[in-house]
């Protein structure tokens, strides 16, 4: 299964990744994330190994995630194993302006077993980050940003 996602955010690709690229958030974003624990490596970046549990409709999911390559900001692809699910992620950021990027996640899986079968009747898993992971990530990104622009500077930021 191939699949293509993407959305635009108002900010660089810069000020993205940085919370993308931060595990402790991604709950706040994959709502059906349940733990993420690093098995080997420095998080993130190439060669790192992790577990990740997904809660879905008929149980857990357990997903094992290589992390393959890091081009940081734009890029970073990993591989995912797991019972009856192996496939490859990739992510890239591109600058559409001052002000906007694009994100854009390509996934090809192979999906089987009884996961291919419940997949097909619920259609609820297309990969370890959908539509509407990329969906809530905007809305819980911009909203964090607009909370910040919209709080009063503290005294240290206005000189005092």
């Amino acid at each position: 299964m191939k699949t293509r996602h993407e959305i635009v955010i108002h900010s660089t690709p810069e000020h993205i990744w940085a919370l993308f690229d931060d595990d402790t958030l991604r709950a706040q974003w994959q709502p059906n994330l349940e733990s993420l624990e690093l098995l080997k490596g420095q998080a993130g970046h190439p060669g790192a190994v992790s577990e990740l549990v997904y809660a879905l409709p008929d149980g857990q999911l357990r997903l094992t995630e290589t992390i393959s390559e890091r081009r940081e900001p734009d890029f970073l692809a990993a591989a995912y194993e797991g019972k009856g699910v192996k496939g490859l992620t990739v992510h890239h950021f591109e600058r559409l302006g001052n002000s906007e990027s694009r994100w854009i996640v390509y996934s090809n899986y192979r999906i089987s077993g009884l996961r291919r079968w419940f997949g097909a009747l619920t259609r609820d898993w297309t990969g370890p980050i959908d539509q509407r992971d990329l969906q809530r990530f905007k809305l819980w990104f911009e909203s964090r940003r607009a909370e910040r622009e919209s709080s009063p500077p503290k005294l240290e930021e206005r000189g005092q």
